[in-house]
């Protein structure tokens, strides 16, 4: 069912211009990677001698910002007739 949904939503979203969407998540990508080692560095100051489980939880809110932003890749793919 879920496959479904992702389907039909996709389908809503063609008049979506993908390339334009592509480059501001690719610019994205890249501001990311140019600041990320000093973000790391700050993040890592902040988080010393603060409790496991809040580095644990911060540690994991700024690793989980790379994830995000590849995760608009399988949204902007044009649905093939294998998903027709």
């Amino acid at each position: 069912m879920p496959a479904v949904w992702a389907t039909s939503s996709r389908r809503k979203r063609r008049d979506i211009p993908l390339l334009p969407l592509l480059a501001a998540i690719e610019l994205m990508t890249g501001a990311f990677g140019f600041f990320s080692l000093e973000i790391f560095d700050h993040v890592g100051e902040f988080t010393i001698g603060l409790p496991l489980a809040t580095t644990a939880a911060v540690s994991l809110a700024v690793m989980i910002v790379p994830k995000c932003v590849g995760a608009p890749y399988s949204v902007m793919r044009r649905p093939s007739s294998a998903d027709q």
